[in-house]
């Protein structure tokens, strides 16, 4: 009894597993253009995936226009985008207008989801876009956390990568201070900060100059609607306590309703 199979026998078996990987991997990273299914279950299949192709699924059996089209186009790209590993080719933008197609007969023109060329656009393309301007600025994220200090240009030009991200976490409440050690950690720490804070708001450098003109603009304001709150008592005479008693702002005193 032979231990190890004859050597025609491993070779053939060896042919065969590979030509079967192969092929796997084939129809993942190049989907040919004649057979369009091999990347996708089907459209259904995508959108139960997650919680908003789940919404989209069920708004588009009622319709389908223009805004189911906006909510379709970020949740099949992310699909084939994943798959992709970041790097959508047209082959795939062929693709995903074929699985549209193929649930809503009437998608019928291409140059509304995709025109390839020089200057490419379309529904898809854009959202590809967007999904690779929010992996490069999550990716300026991460370089902060691994820069050497002394690397001055690069920690500032990855803080200004991620200020969009950035600025969606401070606007939205979720912004934690130990995701950014550079700012404990990088003597001109204090710069950033400074820069977040003027694109957040502008420049405040006159600050002094404009408090009271806003004080004056909102008495002019207040007393011209003031006939329509009269009945509110308690928020008038707050109103006036407040404006009435401010205190100096750089050396300045203004009163609002004296």
């Amino acid at each position: 009894m032979l231990i190890l199979p004859v050597l025609d026998d491993r070779a053939k078996f060896v042919e065969a597993f590979d030509s079967e990987e192969a092929s796997a991997s084939d129809a993942i990273e190049a989907p040919s253009p004649s057979a369009p299914l091999t990347v996708r279950a089907n459209l259904e299949t995508i959108c139960q995936m997650n919680d908003e192709g789940k919404k989209f699924w069920r708004q588009a059996q009622v319709k389908f226009g223009k805004p189911e089209r906006e909510m379709l186009a970020p949740i099949i790209t992310a699909y084939f985008y994943k798959i992709a590993s970041g790097s959508i080719n047209q082959q795939m933008f062929n693709e995903m207008f074929e699985i549209i197609r193929s649930q809503f007969p009437s998608e019928t023109n291409k140059h509304i989801w995709y025109v390839g060329g020089n200057h490419p656009q379309g529904f898809l393309y854009e959202s590809y876009r967007r999904l690779q301007t929010k992996a490069k600025q999550t990716g300026a994220k991460l370089m902060l956390s691994t820069i050497p200090y002394n690397e001055i240009a690069e920690i500032f030009e990855s803080w200004d990568a991620s200020y969009p991200i950035r600025r969606f976490e401070i606007m939205s409440g979720n912004f934690k201070i130990e995701d950014y050690n550079v700012l404990n950690n990088f003597t001109k720490a204090h710069d950033l900060i400074t820069k977040d804070f003027t694109r957040l708001h502008g420049k405040m450098s006159n600050i002094a100059a404009k408090i009271p003109v806003f004080v004056k603009k909102f008495n002019k304001i207040f007393h011209d609607y003031r006939k329509l709150i009269k009945d509110d008592t308690e928020l008038c005479d707050e109103i006036i306590k407040t404006f009435s008693h401010d205190p100096p702002v750089n050396g300045l005193h203004f009163c609002a309703v004296c």
